[in-house]
């Protein structure tokens, strides 16, 4: 229609390690800044725009708006969010959970038998595979839940510490493992593998 017109605004959010930056990304201008009530360790976006992000060690989670509120969750939540806006998967101490977003009350739970926790998860954007980095210090093993079908978790051993780990719609995976000194492996730094 002639002289009609969309404006989109959309708006970015930055983790830094004490606070999210909220940036206009047509102009790249800083709408806000947030501080964080402890050290951020990774930022997810929830379906109702708010920013959860996990604070490191006992300091549980924080969930940023972008008008600048801050309300804090009690533990260490690495929320996992697919095409279901009113639900998220948290990997819990020797369990995997589906909760209601954002009450977070309990819909779910499979067993995670040795996983005490996350120190990094991803799932797919359809819910059906969860990926989870225990938080066992110096692990070298990545957790596979096939979430949805409720089967078995499968753990793979790596050739080091993972630090990153994401899933693709259709299953697939990579997981960043930094490289050891000394004789170098085929594939670098990082591995990737299908479901």
């Amino acid at each position: 229609m002639p002289g009609s017109f969309l404006l989109v605004a959309a708006v970015a959010a930055v983790l830094t390690p004490r606070e999210v930056v909220f940036v206009e990304t047509a102009s790249a201008r800083v709408v806000r800044r947030v501080e964080l009530p402890g050290e951020g360790l990774d930022a997810f976006a929830a379906p109702d725009g708010r920013i959860v992000v996990p604070l490191a060690g006992d300091a549980g989670t924080a969930v940023v708006a972008v008008s600048g509120g801050v309300e804090r969750w009690p533990g260490r939540v690495f929320p996992l969010f697919f095409v279901e806006p009113d639900r998220m998967y948290v990997v819990l101490p020797g369990l995997l959970a589906t909760l209601s977003y954002p009450e977070r009350i309990p819909i779910a739970r499979m067993p995670l038998a040795g996983v005490a926790g996350a120190r990094r998860a991803a799932c797919s954007a359809d819910g059906r595979l969860v990926a989870v980095i225990p938080e066992d210090p110096g692990g070298r093993a990545l957790v596979l839940v096939p979430a949805l079908e409720r089967g078995a978790p499968v753990r793979v051993e790596l050739g080091g510490e993972p630090s990153l780990v994401t899933l693709a719609a259709d299953g697939a995976f990579a997981v960043a493992v930094p490289r050891r000194r000394g004789p170098r492996h085929p594939g670098g730094a990082c591995r990737s593998s299908r479901r």
